[in-house]
């Protein structure tokens, strides 16, 4: 009688196959839980700046005295005071000009502003109420993307 002692070789196919299915497992579980982490930092992203420019644009509707320029179109322009604002997006950045200033960018390149479906980004519903439509994506993941469409009347001073 023999007393060896050792591993067959079916043994090792198991040990090989058990662990093959147990590091799939682990990469395809590591590989969603990166996907679902992309897709929350994205819908983040567009969150704060979908806030940021609605708030920052309603807010100058809401102040300005008058609306000027033919529309619908894709820049906004807006007296304050005496002074014009103008909001455009050049190159998926909404921007702020004031006056004479340099152009401020509102929105960063994490996310790209666009008309929504090939409209015009501000339309006028009536001399005093601008309607403010567009699309906004997240660069990294464009699957990840949301439209507003909101009106803001200027605010008149009885």
């Amino acid at each position: 009688m023999s007393n060896q002692k050792g591993t067959t070789l079916v043994e090792i196919l198991l040990y090989i196959v058990i662990t093959a299915i147990v590091l799939f497992i682990i990469s395809e579980s590591i590989s969603l839980i990166v996907a679902s982490q992309q897709r929350i930092k994205g819908e983040k992203e567009i969150a704060q700046s979908l806030t940021l420019a609605t708030v920052k644009i309603e807010k100058s509707i809401k102040e300005a005295s008058a609306v000027t320029g033919t529309y619908p179109a894709d820049v906004l322009n807006l007296t304050i005071g005496e002074v014009t604002t103008t909001y455009s997006i050049s190159e998926g950045v909404l921007q702020k000009k004031i006056g004479e200033a340099s152009s401020v960018d509102i929105t960063n390149s994490n996310v790209t502003i666009s008309p929504w479906d090939g409209e015009k980004v501000f339309s006028l519903i009536s001399t005093d109420t601008v309607q403010v439509k567009f699309k906004i994506v997240f660069c990294a993941n464009t699957d990840i993307q949301t439209q507003i469409q909101t009106t803001v009347s200027l605010r008149k001073s009885w």
